[in-house]
Order: structure tokens, then sequence, then C-alpha cells
């Protein structure tokens, strides 16, 4: 009785690996345009390092072709905002305009939980590799005397670094 078992399950294993190759196959002739290499984002964050309880947090997001320059329109930029003891605030979703700037304002209330808040960016464009920012982060604070200037902060760090290196042309 094992013996027919076992030979009725091997006569099943041909034909269910048949199908598993049929359809690979046609999912690869599906989607042609994913073969392509995707293009870079260059991904820029702006906003203020140290923001006011009862005041707004703007954040802005520039997204550009890294290899032409030229503004990015309807890349999705998520931003989450964490707590400083790791709660998330909020996750927010916002699109490129047609300068490849996104726009976000985050109220802060005035009895919000004082400290360090981190801010996680990702951005996703078509025909683009995703571009995480990484965290970076900015304070909550009772009271702001100084003048609050912004703070840009880059994605992309080969960008900046190349142009601190010294240029020697030799004629």
């Amino acid at each position: 009785m094992r013996i027919s078992n076992a030979n009725r399950m091997e006569s099943y294993l041909p034909s269910i690996c048949c199908v598993v190759v049929l359809f690979s196959i046609a999912a690869i002739m599906i989607t042609p345009g994913y073969a392509q290499t995707l293009r870079t984002a260059e991904v820029k964050l702006q906003f203020k390092k140290v923001v006011e309880a009862g005041h707004t947090e703007i954040i802005r997001v520039f997204a550009r072709d890294q290899a032409t320059g030229l503004p990015i329109s309807g890349a999705l930029a998520r931003l989450t905002v964490t707590y400083p003891l790791g709660t998330t605030v909020r996750v927010f979703n916002v699109l490129t305009d047609a300068n490849g700037v996104a726009s976000l304002s985050l109220p802060i209330n005035s009895n919000a939980e004082l400290g360090s808040y981190a801010l996680d960016t990702v951005v996703t464009a078509t025909g683009y590799q995703d571009t995480p920012i990484g965290t970076v982060d900015f304070a909550v604070m009772s009271h702001v005397t100084e003048n609050n200037s912004v703070n840009d902060y880059s994605g992309h760090l080969h960008s900046s670094s190349i142009h601190k290196e010294p240029h020697h042309h030799h004629h």
C-alpha cells in the first residue's frame, strides 16, 4: 500500500513543475520595462533643526535626476516622524510637484513632548531606485531664542564630498 502511494505522488510532481515554469515565463513577458537599469535620484531634505513647541516644523524634500539635474515630479516622499521614545507620531505621504519639491507642514502642539524627534524619509519614483535618506532628527524645545536657520541635509553623500576635494588641472 505504501509503494502505490509513493508512485501516485511521483506522477503529480512533473506536472506541478511544468506549471511553475510556465508562470515564470509569462511574468517575464508581461514586464519588459523593469529590465532597464533604474536611474538614480538625488534627494535633499530641508528642515528646521530646532522647533519651538506650539510652532510648525516645515519639511521640504527636493528630488532631481542625478544625471540630468532635472526635477522629478510625481515622486512619492514617505516621511515617518517618531517621538523621542520611539513611538511613531505619523507617516506622511507627499508627492513632489513640477519643481521636484514636496512640502510638509508639521504643527507641533504647545504641550508636545520635548526632545529629539526622528525623521525617516524614503523617496520612490517610477524608473528610479528607491532613495532612503536615512534618519535625521530635529529637536522640539519649550523656548527657541537664537535665530533658527533651516538645515539642509543631502541624501547623497557622494555629490557633496566631490566638491570638497581640490581639483588640480595640469596644462
